[in-house]
């Protein structure tokens, strides 16, 4: 029986612990599907950028991905930094750092600072509770 340590990466154990757990590589349990995470993600990340940069129209000025709902309007998805992309399909820079209050520590308390009062995730009066200015499941037809 292999260690816990070594259940979930065999190829990390030394030949002792595996020949103490009757495992043989490649005949027992697979060998590694992928040996070089590294490479593998930079071709990976290599190769949706290419795919994206042929798909410019899909993305918004912000770099972010859209994508068409099924009454044909486009809303905007979150898209990972390293992934946004210019109009010229180049990698977009990051947005300059926001500005916060010293010791308050993030955008809520800089709201606060500027007058916006704490929600708590409250919906506003007269919305109802869990309300939102646009709910996704607004643009999906009802079945039935």
């Amino acid at each position: 029986k292999l260690p816990t340590k070594q259940l979930h990466t065999p190829w990390l154990a030394s030949p002792q612990v595996l020949a103490a757990a009757g495992i043989e590589l490649g005949v027992d349990y697979p060998h590694r599907m992928v040996a070089d995470l590294t490479e593998a993600r930079s071709r990976t990340v290599s190769a949706l950028t290419t795919m994206r940069a042929a798909s410019l129209e899909w993305n918004d000025d912000g770099g972010y991905d859209q994508i068409q709902l099924p009454n044909g309007q486009r809303t905007r998805v979150f898209t990972k930094q390293e992934f946004r992309l210019d109009k010229q399909g180049k990698p977009k820079p990051p947005p300059a750092a926001r500005a916060t209050l010293p010791g308050k520590g993030g955008s809520r308390a800089a709201g606060r600072a500027l007058g916006k009062p704490r929600t708590n995730g409250v919906a506003p009066k007269g919305r109802g509770a869990g309300a939102r200015s646009s709910r996704i499941v607004d643009y999906f037809p009802k079945s039935g």
